[in-house]
């Protein structure tokens, strides 16, 4: 165990699928092919936001929040500052080892250039003579996000056993950028929020069966459909395509919003994301006829549940 490491609860009760990416903290590659699976702190920050705001309304004793292609963490740990309060517990799922392993070390870092070095502090409290280009643009919310990000994570030393924490041929090259400046700031997660933030190795093939005495308030699904896609994730696939192990997207539609009613408490969200992917959920105006799927027809659709009616007649 790493002298600066955080014991982040490891559970590898979910069945696990052959991940194809090689994690290495930020900038992950595919070596399938060659894509940067990038992550960071805050990603989508609006999303995030309003989805927590959402499950803190609805339930205000508390609840479990789901995170499924977790990465190495720094998403669920996102959601966990945007929702400090003990009550609530963010589980973070990926099937991938790799990233497990690295979240479970609890070592984070945040360096310029990159989508969440807004975090650092600011170039004044840094150095005046840093060029302003190292730096992401501020955005309205930065100075409150570097706060509350603060009040969850403090920094730690650097220490050599953390040199595999980023892809260094890609951290390399924005050094190269920065010759006259560059800093890597590292941070793990404070004592008293651990116990709130749970990485587990799982996959959510099998959301379904996730059991909890807390309700479930939320099951944050973002850009993570390309899993169950062999990875390929540019591959736009036809509807009557096959999907991973599902013979066409409507079976593997049906498999997750079943195992997601199964799963969340009344009243709890699911979060998409906006992947290529994820048009698998997709019926706008551009979609063929042919591929709607109106929820009223679906087996999911009770007549009995009011806010289902409802969600009915809006489709007609």
């Amino acid at each position: 165990m790493l002298v600066n490491s955080v014991n982040i609860n490891i559970n590898p009760n979910f069945m696990q699928r052959k991940s194809k990416v090689n994690f290495c903290g930020a900038m992950h590659v595919d070596k399938s092919n060659g894509n940067i699976n990038d992550t960071g702190f805050f990603r989508d920050y609006e999303t995030l936001k309003d989805g927590v705001n959402c499950i803190k309304e609805e339930f205000p004793n508390g609840a479990n929040i789901l995170d499924y292609g977790c990465s190495t963490g720094e998403e669920t740990i996102s959601i966990k500052i945007l929702a400090p309060e003990s009550q609530y517990k963010v589980i973070g799922y990926d099937n991938s080892a790799d990233a497990i392993r690295i979240g479970k070390r609890g070592i984070y870092t945040l360096f310029p250039s990159w989508m969440d070095s807004f975090l650092l502090p600011t170039k004044t409290q840094l150095n005046s003579s840093i060029p302003k280009e190292a730096f992401l643009e501020e955005f309205p919310y930065a100075a409150e996000l570097r706060k509350k990000f603060h009040s969850v994570m403090e920094e730690v030393p650097y220490s050599t056993q953390y040199k595999d924490i980023n892809n260094r041929s890609s951290f390399s090259s924005i050094k190269y950028k920065y010759p006259d400046f560059f800093v890597e700031k590292f941070y793990r997660i404070k004592e008293e929020y651990r116990n709130q933030i749970d990485l587990r190795l799982g996959d959510f093939i099998n959301i379904g069966k996730y059991r909890s005495e807390k309700p479930v308030g939320g099951i944050f699904f973002r850009n993570a459909i390309y899993h169950l896609c062999e990875n390929n994730i540019n591959e736009v696939f036809a509807y009557n395509a096959k999907v991973g192990n599902f013979a066409n997207k409507n079976l593997l539609m049906e498999f997750l919003v079943n195992g997601i009613y199964k799963t969340l408490d009344k009243n709890g969200i699911f979060v998409i994301g906006n992947h290529i992917k994820e048009h698998l959920y997709w019926a706008d105006a551009a979609t063929p006829a042919e591929e709607k799927i109106a929820f009223g027809k679906t087996p999911f659709f009770n007549e009995r549940l009011s806010n289902h009616v409802q969600h009915r007649r809006k489709e007609c």
